[in-house]
């Protein structure tokens, strides 16, 4: 194994599985190549796919969706929602924060909101979809953590030991 670089040390890194090189490339050029999901418990990844399988009518005062926001900051799209639809930030509840600058999907809840106020509900990088009420809101830690898709562009290759001859 090679020697770390003082950067890589600095921030925790203190050796590298292998020694093959690296493939370079950018992380993040777009917003879009950084996309993060949550994945209940049970195992379900919130997605578009996720509202069609969660959708059904439930009972209680929590309205549970998906927000898709895409470079916004968890607690300014909290205070986006709020502000659109005429209740209190603290009535909106999220299971975890996500990335600023990336696509994120992640389940929340608004306490006191029919479903058909939601769909409407498309500002600025945040959309909703309204999916079930419940009379439990999204509490902190109501998830099994998040799925990332992450694209790496402008790739460099090297010819293969093959390729060399």
């Amino acid at each position: 194994m090679g020697e770390v670089p003082r950067l890589d040390r600095l921030i925790g890194i203190r050796f590298y599985y292998t020694d093959t090189p690296g493939i370079g490339g950018v992380l993040r050029r777009r917003v879009e190549d950084f996309v993060v999901k949550e994945i209940l418990k049970g195992g379900l990844v919130m997605d578009e796919k996720a509202v069609k399988t969660l959708s059904r009518k439930g009972d209680g005062q929590f309205l549970h969706c998906l927000m898709v926001k895409q470079d916004v900051e968890t607690f300014l799209a909290i205070e986006k929602i709020a502000s659109k639809l005429g209740v209190k930030q603290n009535h909106i509840k999220v299971a975890g924060l996500k990335d600023r600058r990336a696509v994120s999907y992640q389940r929340i809840s608004i306490r006191g909101v029919e479903p058909e106020r939601v769909r409407s509900v498309s500002i600025g990088g945040v959309k909703l979809y309204p999916l079930y009420l419940s009379r439990e809101p999204v509490n902190v830690g109501d998830l099994w953590g998040n799925l990332f898709e992450v694209t790496v562009c402008l790739l460099y290759t090297s010819p293969s030991p093959r390729d060399r001859g």
